[in-house]
Order: structure tokens, then C-alpha cells, then sequence
């Protein structure tokens, strides 16, 4: 009826190639400064107004943490399940944090099955913490939650018809309501699909 586990990990990496938020350039001469701050050649030439990301190489680096993960059946149809994990991500040679990793994230799940029916249903959400772009430079990205629901019904052999709803809580970027536009997540918001499946073939014994 029931589940629990447990992970533990540790990553040394040398020679880590990474990925860094730079910073959006609304003009030439940010583009400029921001370049040659970097050493990076002049003939790059990314787009204006675009959130800019550079690699870079990290001499030594590790990542730590751990996951816990449970599954729970209440009844013969419904079932729950839930994970969380902690990361701990450090560029070792300057103590700063690697950027584009949450430190906490994790989801919860129910699902429902009446397979005499032809009937399925569940509801997941997940959750993510704020997130470090560059950690030089002091910038994050705030945390969020998404929640998606789908339901599905056979209506006759080898039919089936379902919807779903993603991102039921239309969840977007915080920084779309700022004065100065931006994001940092390109999650879409609240979609409603709804379709028909056909299956077809013949089962062998």
C-alpha cells in the first residue's frame, strides 16, 4: 500500500562547462560593456533587449543533496504520490553558488482509476524554489508552483477521449507584471486541450 525512499549524492566536477545569465542589453553600449566584461569578442553580437546567457569553464565544483520520494495507495482507486529534493550546488574555487539550479523542488500527485469504467483521472502540482541567474552579479529568479489536471474515459474499444488543463493556476513569470517587462521561465499560461485517441491492432496471446 505504501512507499518511501531515500537518496543521498555527491558530485566532485573539475572542468565544469556552465551556463550564466549575463543580463539583458537594451542598448549598444550595455551590449558593449557587458561583452567586454566578459572578454568576450566584439563580433558576438547578440540581440538587444534578450536575456543573455555565456559559458563558462569552473575549475572545481561539486553538488550535494538529496531526494525523498513516498507513494500511498488510500483505496483500491486512488492513489498519492510525492517527492522532494535539496540541492546544494558550489563553484568551489570562488564559494558561489552555480546558477540555474533550484535548491528546493519537488511535486505532489493524486490519481484516480476505475478501470471498469474505462475511467482516469489526476491532478499534479509542482513546486520550485527561487533560483540564482548570476551568482556574481547578486540575481535570481522567484520560485513558483504548477498545477495540471487530465481526465481521460474509453467510450468504446480502442476509443478514447480526454482534456486537460496545464498550468490550472496560471502560473506565469513575476517580472511580466514589473514595470520593465521580462522572464526568466517561458511557461506558457493556462491551456485547455481536450482530443479523441483511437488505438488500433489486434492482441496475440
Amino acid at each position: 500500500r505504501y512507499r518511501l525512499g531515500a537518496n543521498f549524492y555527491r558530485h566532485n566536477l573539475n572542468d565544469l562547462i556552465d551556463s550564466y545569465a549575463a543580463g539583458t542589453p537594451q542598448t549598444a553600449e550595455q551590449l558593449a560593456a557587458l561583452l567586454q566584461s566578459y572578454g568576450i569578442p566584439s563580433s558576438f553580437d547578440p540581440l538587444l533587449n534578450r536575456l543573455t546567457f555565456i559559458y563558462l569553464n569552473l575549475n572545481r565544483a561539486y553538488t550535494e543533496g538529496f531526494e525523498l520520494n513516498g507513494d500511498l495507495a488510500m483505496t483500491r482507486s486512488l492513489r498519492l504520490r510525492g517527492a522532494y529534493t535539496f540541492l546544494q550546488a558550489v563553484d568551489r574555487t570562488t564559494g558561489l553558488v552555480l546558477p540555474q539550479r533550484h535548491r528546493h523542488q519537488g511535486y505532489v500527485s493524486a490519481s484516480y482509476d476505475i478501470p471498469r469504467w474505462g475511467l482516469a483521472a489526476n491532478l499534479r502540482g509542482t513546486f520550485f524554489s527561487k533560483w540564482t541567474l548570476n551568482p556574481a552579479q547578486g540575481t535570481y529568479a522567484f520560485g513558483y508552483q504548477i498545477w495540471d489536471l487530465y481526465a481521460s474515459k474509453n467510450v468504446v474499444a480502442g476509443l478514447q477521449a480526454y482534456g486537460a488543463i496545464d498550468n490550472l493556476a496560471d502560473s506565469t513569470d513575476r517580472k511580466l507584471h514589473s514595470s520593465t517587462p521580462s522572464f526568466d521561465r517561458p511557461d506558457y499560461g493556462r491551456t485547455l486541450r481536450i482530443g479523441l485517441r483511437y488505438s488500433f491492432g489486434r492482441e496475440r496471446n
